[in-house]
């Protein structure tokens, strides 16, 4: 009972990270690039430390939970990174929030192919979280593929 009140507690805060990250990429598509380079930096940096931190304790102890978190949290705040990048200092698109926010869902897309195949497993078939990022990656360029082709909606 314990462990399932903990595992609770931890989605919790899987939660509450991901959306002051969401909070943060909404709040950057309306400022200038040189206000937002400090939150954008900041971002990736927990990013990296998250994976980082993720795949050490995964490396000690391939069991634990906590690498388990850690690494789906990273893999969940990636689009949300690329998208404050690409929002921001990708010159073709910056600026332009449907093409953005399909970019990075295409670069988080080809990422979670890429790690399933790294660790040696059929894409989708290795971390359970991955079906579901890959799920909701793909479903935002197709529901921005009529604002990116500058279609009349």
């Amino acid at each position: 009972m314990r462990a399932r009140h903990m595992a609770d507690v931890s989605y919790g805060g899987l939660v509450l990270i991901l959306m002051a990250a969401l909070a943060s990429a909404i709040r950057l598509t309306g400022s200038s690039l040189s206000s937002s380079v400090g939150v954008i930096g900041a971002w990736m940096g927990i990013n990296l430390v998250v994976w980082v931190i993720g795949w050490i304790v995964h490396r000690s102890d391939p069991a634990s939970s906590l690498s388990r978190w850690l690494v789906a949290l990273g893999d969940a705040l990636l689009p949300l990174t690329l998208y404050m990048v690409s929002v921001k200092a990708i010159s073709p698109i910056a600026g332009n929030v449907p093409s953005s926010a399909s970019f990075a869902a295409l670069v988080t897309l080809a990422y979670i192919i890429f790690a399933d195949l790294v660790e040696r497993h059929l894409p989708l078939t290795g971390r359970p979280h991955r079906a579901y990022l890959f799920a909701a990656n793909l479903a935002i360029p197709l529901y921005f593929l009529p604002f990116t082709l500058g279609l009349p909606v």
